[in-house]
């Protein structure tokens, strides 16, 4: 709706204003939570329909003798009932040299998730079992990916190179400006939050709510690679059969805006329900003025609140009041 008009009747304390909102750019894009608790689907609680299958990947082996793969196990979760557990063996037990069940979560590609624009956030609850790139399979370095597809990657460091790695794919297998170095690896056996965002200047990464890297990209979209027949997976390289993540994953959520610490503190306890994101409003009298009023919130698919609270200084005109209102997302009907 982002070039709907719709009028609010504010009832203030000595006039009636009329507000149109502009735009409402900002949503949770891609939201799997992972509290199926059994089954062979991951759905996406954003309100896109972005669900996940559940894959058995190439086979493993048990006791050194070849044998296939089964899926990702579901656990108990880090926040909520469940979360997925990636190549473990089917009886929990870790892998190792002569031992191993890959497996992985993969979702059709949409313009949605392809395109996030110049503002962005990508978050998930991380805990790595095993870090030895000598057990991962299909030639990579065993730089296990956590979230991968051709526009945007996560990879987690190796204990040669402890170091994450933000590094789409661009065209050709060049190098391009987000293929950057993200901070430290965290240790294996924990639980921890990731949050990556960029606001069209600076690509940062926060571990457990707390700034840890930060690189300057200026202006700079995400590559235009991510082609109609591939896939954004969970636990491996999107285009090639390597670099299996080991351990468990929680709360995977991609945003079209750039959380700050405090939102992001918040989406760290499973509270995605906002408010988020600034709204845009136009103040419709003879000279319309537009201002931002940032309760800030980013709304789910669907139907969300617009509350507002008390009018601010900077509305032209405005008393002092109270005001609400709720619409639909799609239409712009007001409830």
């Amino acid at each position: 709706m982002s070039n709907k008009r719709i009028t609010f009747i504010l009832a203030a304390a000595m006039a009636l204003l009329f507000l149109g909102v502009a735009q409402v750019p900002a949503d949770i894009v891609g939201l799997w939570q992972f509290e199926e608790g059994s089954g062979d689907v991951a759905s996406d609680s954003s309100g896109f329909a972005h669900d996940g299958g559940l894959w058995a990947a190439p086979d493993g082996k048990v006791a050194g003798v070849t044998t296939p793969s089964s899926n990702p196990r579901w656990i108990t979760g880090k926040n909520g009932s469940y979360a997925l557990e990636f190549s473990s063996m089917p009886d929990g037990s870790l892998p190792d040299a002569q031992n191993t069940n890959w497996n992985y979560v993969y979702v059709a590609q949409t313009e949605t998730l392809a395109n996030l624009g110049l503002n962005w956030t990508i978050a998930v609850w991380i805990k790595q079992y095993v870090n030895d790139p000598s057990i991962n399979i299909g030639g990579g370095g065993g730089y296990q990916r956590v979230i991968s597809c051709p526009a945007y990657e996560v990879e987690l460091g190796v204990p040669s190179w402890m170091y994450d790695y933000f590094w789409p794919h661009y065209t050709g297998g060049a190098t391009g400006a987000f293929c950057q170095a993200i901070g430290a690896t965290q240790a294996v056996g924990s639980w921890y939050h990731m949050a990556i965002t960029y606001d069209g200047a600076t690509l940062k990464k926060y571990v457990n709510g707390s700034l840890q890297s930060s690189v300057p990209v200026a202006s700079e979209l995400l590559p235009d690679t991510f082609d109609t027949w591939e896939y954004l997976r969970f636990g491996r390289q999107t285009d090639y059969e390597k670099d299996y993540f080991i351990g468990a994953l929680d709360d995977v959520a991609i945003f079209n805006e750039t959380l700050d610490s405090t939102q992001i503190a918040t989406i760290m306890t499973g509270d995605f329900s906002g408010p988020w994101k600034e709204v845009v409003m136009t103040y419709e009298d003879d000279n319309p003025i537009d201002f931002v009023y940032d309760p800030s919130f980013i709304g789910t698919k669907g139907s969300f609140p617009l509350d507002f609270g008390e009018t601010e200084p900077n509305m032209p005109g405005c008393g002092t009041g109270i005001w609400k209102a709720r619409l639909i997302m799609e239409t712009g009907t007001v409830l």
